[in-house]
């Protein structure tokens, strides 16, 4: 019993001698912790993020309004060769606001190489460039997109994707782009 509290006494006169090492030590520790908090925070969790999506389908008229729904071709829907095209939607999931400054999209790496096309096509718009605050959904028809159609029919382009002003590019998922070049061909 006395080896006990002699071992307890010399615990306590060692933590006595260097409490300034412990508090520097717990200190530092603490330290790193913030530290690495505010890398995963910054670098992880607030990632600008965009969704983006391309649907292929046509416009419907609201009966006695000016107004129309897009329908996209796979609900089948009878709907007017000319108000048929491409909706594009992105969507802000980030927590920080973005500015797109481009839409557009690569040809497949085929025919770029045996310069059969170009390497990208801009997609225009008249509200670009744009501002999207988080959680918030830019959506837009483009029904001039016959000369797109026909690309996608042709296999010819690979993706889609939207561009900040920072340069940075968001592309359609691949998922979504084969279901999109599926749904053109079945036209």
């Amino acid at each position: 019993m006395d080896n006990l509290i002699n071992g307890i006494k010399d615990i306590i006169n060692t933590f006595d001698d260097n409490i300034d090492l412990f508090i520097s030590f717990a200190a530092l520790l603490i330290s790193f912790c913030a530290l690495i908090w505010n890398i995963v925070r910054d670098l992880i969790i607030n990632k600008p993020k965009l969704k983006i999506e391309v649907v292929y389908g046509g416009l419907l008229p609201i009966k006695g309004s000016f107004k129309a729904e897009f329908i996209p071709e796979s609900e089948g829907y009878d709907v007017n060769p000319e108000l048929k095209g491409l909706l594009f939607t992105i969507v802000n999931v980030g927590k920080e606001a973005i500015v797109i400054n481009v839409i557009g999209g690569n040809y497949k790496f085929l025919d770029v190489l045996f310069k059969r096309s170009k390497k990208h096509l801009n997609i225009v718009f008249k509200e670009l460039p744009i501002k999207i605050k988080p959680y918030e959904v830019f959506s837009k028809f483009n029904n001039n997109s016959g000369v797109l159609i026909d690309e996608l029919k042709n296999d010819k382009i690979s993706c889609f994707w939207v561009q900040d002003i920072e340069n940075k590019k968001w592309k359609i998922s691949k998922r979504k782009m084969l279901k999109l070049i599926k749904e053109v061909k079945n036209i």
